[in-house]
């Protein structure tokens, strides 16, 4: 890769090596106390990261080898990835892009189980998302800034539930400097999401289109006001038979940055299902408190649930993924969506604060969120909030701790749960390539959905980490 214009940069490439030895007090999850287990793990693994004149790529593949001190049979090994990256095929215009990601999650949250794969994985099962397109963008000139984009997008459930694919066009037409200070632009979506092998006959595609046209007034340098509207033209079927599912729709609100480290938006408006709010807050407070807010209300296909799964992932400043004390990418404060075939009305609200010193390093955050299932007339209700610490205790050690809860009811079903977790751990550089790492965890699950959902979860973990 060295010669090339294209990829010459500063690129990484690091192998990586993970030992460690876990003590699992309930290693099935039984909800009257639990067997317990030693857990070895022999886990390789490589990064690549880097950054060139028209190319970047952040990749993070393990391979988690589970091997179980009591019982053979549940050794297992895990493949888990997460990748990004572009590449500029026309200078400033033409854009390619792709990324991956392979973990094990939850297929169904009223079922218990759960994400630490360290347990016998009852209700999990590798998840496979990749996607990827062109995006092309072209200013012309003063007058107008022209952007395409063409991305395909699929969901692999290996043999539990149907495979999806989703195909989303998008193109856009928005007003240049000439117009300034009433601009103008002009939008159309298409997103088609089909489920597993289906004919003509039998067909389950999902398509959700939309044409957008919108006006916005400066006034001023700090305040923008805009209102739009459109026809959406949708494909999807509804729990009561002949309720409307496209039609027009207007949006109305205003951008506001009042310095350079605040900036809001907000909105009102209708849609074939009612009325609609969004709202958008950020901050940042000098160079040590960090504010971020949000409020929206979409319609959503399976595809886009995985989608934002992937895109929880956490981090650093150099967009590098950020991995856990246990080896795993860290991901935001975000519910596990059930599996379901067909169009839901997602409301989410979130927001967090973190404020950093030189050494010290506190976020909470929180989340409500509101599921409206399409076809079966169900919802998800799901809220909940986190802790998190890191403190870097001496020059090559790092404590952090942190904990989460989460609540979700399940209405127009039987169904409630509440699970909420701790987890502390100490992490001692001993030279550039070794780490050393303790760590500990608690889980705990509660739910009326029946017997033997219930669990209650503490592991310890010593672990050493190389890379190469």
């Amino acid at each position: 890769m060295g010669p090339s214009p294209v990829w010459g940069g500063d690129w990484e490439i690091t192998p990586r090596l993970r030992v460690a030895e876990t003590f699992v007090d309930n290693v099935e999850l039984e909800s009257d106390g639990g067997e317990t287990d030693y857990i070895t793990e022999i886990n390789p693994g490589l990064g690549i990261a880097g950054e060139g004149r028209r190319a970047q790529l952040d990749l993070q593949y393990g391979m988690q080898s589970l091997v179980f001190a009591r019982d053979s049979d549940r050794n297992t090994i895990n493949h888990q990835l997460g990748a990004d990256g572009s590449l500029e095929l026309v200078r400033r215009t033409l854009f390619l892009e792709a990324d991956a990601q392979r973990r094990q999650q939850i297929l169904d949250s009223q079922a218990g189980g759960s994400s630490n794969n360290r347990v016998i994985p009852a209700n999990r099962a590798d998840v496979t998302t990749f996607g990827g397109g062109p995006r092309l963008q072209y200013a012309l000139g003063s007058f107008a800034r022209a952007r395409a984009r063409y991305r395909a997008e699929r969901v692999l459930y290996g043999n539990r539930f149907n495979d999806r694919t989703q195909q989303t066009v998008s193109a856009s037409l928005a007003s240049g400097a000439r117009f300034d200070p009433v601009g103008w632009s002009l939008a159309y979506n298409r997103q088609e999401e089909t489920v597993g092998q289906t004919t003509a006959a039998t067909s389950r595609d999902q398509v959700l289109e939309r044409v957008t046209g919108e006006l916005n007034w400066r006034v001023g340098a700090k305040l923008q006001v805009f209102a739009s509207g459109g026809y959406e033209d949708n494909q999807f079927r509804r729990a009561r038979q002949g309720d409307p599912v496209d039609g027009s729709f207007w949006n109305a609100g205003l951008r506001w940055q009042p310095t350079r480290q605040t900036s809001l938006e907000a909105s009102y408006g209708e849609r074939f299902f009612g009325e609609t709010w969004s709202a958008t807050f950020r901050r940042q407070e000098g160079p040590h408190l960090d504010w971020d807010l949000s409020y929206s209300e979409s319609l959503v296909t399976q595809t886009d649930l995985q989608v934002q799964r992937s895109q929880a992932l956490v981090r650093g400043p150099g967009g590098n993924i950020i991995l856990d004390p246990g080896g795993d990418p860290l991901t935001v404060t975000v519910p596990v969506a059930t599996v379901v075939n067909e169009v839901s009305l997602q409301k989410r609200a979130r927001g967090s604060v973190t404020a950093h010193t030189a050494k010290t390093r506190l976020t909470l955050s929180g989340f409500s969120e509101q599921r409206t299932f399409q076809i079966r007339d169900r919802t998800e209700d799901s809220y909940g909030g986190g802790l998190n610490l890191g403190w870097q205790a001496a020059t090559r050690t790092n404590v952090s701790a942190g904990g989460r809860w989460q609540r979700r009811d399940f209405t127009g079903t039987s169904g409630e749960e509440t699970r909420w977790s701790a987890r502390a751990s100490a992490t001692r550089r001993v030279s550039s390539t070794l780490e050393l790492s303790a760590r500990y965890r608690h889980e705990n699950r509660q739910s009326d959905g029946g017997a033997g959902r219930d669990y209650t979860l503490n592991e310890v973990t010593l672990a050493l980490d190389k890379t190469f």
